[in-house]
């Protein structure tokens, strides 16, 4: 297994080398990484979405994905 040290110097070395406009997403992904709630939190906040949308509608959708997932393969 690496040592600690010497990832952590890997991985600096290839965070030096992200173009500026990915740093932003990289800083995203650490705070996931901290803090695993963060991101529960934002997946929970689409809770509910569809409430406002008819059954039909709803099940219209279900289908339709699981078409399109068959068919991609």
């Amino acid at each position: 297994m690496i040592k600690e040290t010497e990832l952590r110097n890997r991985l600096s070395k290839k965070i030096k080398q992200i173009p500026s406009d990915k740093l932003e997403l990289l800083e995203n992904f650490i705070l996931k990484l901290e803090n695993p709630a963060l991101y529960k939190e934002e997946i929970l906040s689409f809770s509910g979405s569809w409430n406002d949308l008819d059954k039909d509608t709803v099940n219209d959708f279900t289908e339709r994905l699981i078409s399109r997932r068959v068919n991609s393969n």
